[in-house]
């Protein structure tokens, strides 16, 4: 598909795919993926957006099992990303990330001229999200499998162009993402709770409740959340009870819900209640 592509991409060491934006009513969307390979396991996702709703889909080929140059370092590939964003004109767009594609997020938030652009954010079994805890880290690079998912990751894991970007070119100081960064823009944080690479629980309850205080009985109310979702909280949590890394995806279940996150934040309409206002309505709630 690269090959028959008519235009050439603003960063050489970096490919995309592009839908045109056409909607007057919605924003486009950009798409970062996940480690494996590239863009297929998301064509379904993909195809099921609005012909009229603009995805630009960026590829970080040394985490797609490619044969290619290494990672660039975060600084230039945070600058390709941007030159791509620039040249596709996109000035008010949805963020959207799986897996490796939420480490991007914080280094993006983290440019105010490309904050400024990102409307909302939508991060999918995240391991941006306290990445300085042993979870990924061990269960990627690590652990011994046992069972057939950890299997699977184990061979993604050990792809050398994988291996090599996640021990030698990866600096988890730059992509470590912090609740506080998301603050002012709508954002769902969608974990699997069972998910085999990430500290599901400690994900949620950082999301949820703010700090790591949990109990094995709000597993029950984090259940709850796709059906309570309503897409105006600054930070919302949707927790996919059953649900292992990237299984989303292929969910006849959970890929609509995922996809109506995305297409809710696409409209130009939305609304937001912050967090702020919400710990005010709960304080004035308690005191009558």
């Amino acid at each position: 598909m690269t090959l028959l592509s008519p235009n050439e991409s603003a960063d050489p060491r970096l490919s995309y795919f592009c839908r045109p934006h056409t909607s007057t009513t919605q924003r486009p969307i950009l798409f970062m993926h996940g480690v494996g390979m590239g863009m297929l396991p998301y064509l379904l996702w993909l195809w099921s957006i609005p012909k009229d709703v603009g995805v630009l889909a960026i590829e970080i080929l040394p985490v797609s099992s490619r044969i290619c140059p290494p990672l660039q370092t975060t600084k230039e590939l945070v600058d390709g990303i941007d030159a791509i964003i620039m040249q596709q004109a996109y000035t008010d767009f949805v963020f959207a990330g799986h897996s490796f594609g939420t480490l991007l997020a914080s280094p993006l938030l983290k440019r105010p001229d490309i904050a400024a652009r990102i409307n909302s954010i939508v991060l999918i079994d995240p391991v941006s999200l306290l990445l300085h805890l042993p979870a990924v880290a061990y269960n990627f690079t690590r652990r011994r499998p046992r069972w057939g998912n950890e299997w699977e990751i184990w061979l993604v894991a050990t792809d050398p162009m994988v291996a090599h970007t996640l021990a030698r070119r990866f600096r988890w100081q730059d992509f470590i993402l912090w609740t506080p960064q998301l603050q002012g823009k709508r954002t769902t944080v969608v974990v699997g709770g069972e998910d085999c690479v990430t500290d599901p629980s400690a994900v949620a309850s950082y999301v949820y409740f703010g700090d790591l205080n949990y109990t094995r009985h709000d597993k029950l109310e984090w259940a709850t959340t796709p059906e309570r979702w309503t897409g105006r909280g600054e930070l919302e949590l949707m927790y996919l009870d059953g649900m292992d890394h990237g299984q989303a995806f292929l969910s006849v279940k959970h890929m609509p819900q995922i996809g109506n996150v995305v297409l809710a934040y696409t409209h130009l309409k939305g609304t937001m209640e912050s967090r702020q206002a919400d710990a005010a309505k709960e304080e004035e709630l308690n005191q009558i």
